[in-house]
């Protein structure tokens, strides 16, 4: 997938998709991870981090603990 990059759109690589990857296996080693630690790790910005969590692997954060979206749906119910 490619976008002009004219318009100012990012391009979608396979660094993207590794980092995406290499943060939820640290995500599932470890649910209390910190995100400035894993960026650190990856070799990305914080910022990324939380994006990587919140919009495309679903998750959010309870009690210190990233859980996925589901799950904090069933906990406030």
């Amino acid at each position: 997938m490619q976008k002009d990059a004219l318009c100012g759109d990012t391009l979608a690589t396979e660094t993207d998709e590794r980092h995406v990857e290499d943060v939820h296996i640290m995500l599932k080693e470890d649910r209390n991870m910190k995100c400035t630690m894993t960026a650190a790790e990856v070799g990305i910005s914080t910022a990324s981090v939380i994006h990587i969590l919140t919009r495309q692997l679903g998750t959010g954060k309870d009690c210190a603990k990233w859980i996925d979206s589901m799950h904090a749906e069933r906990r406030s119910v």
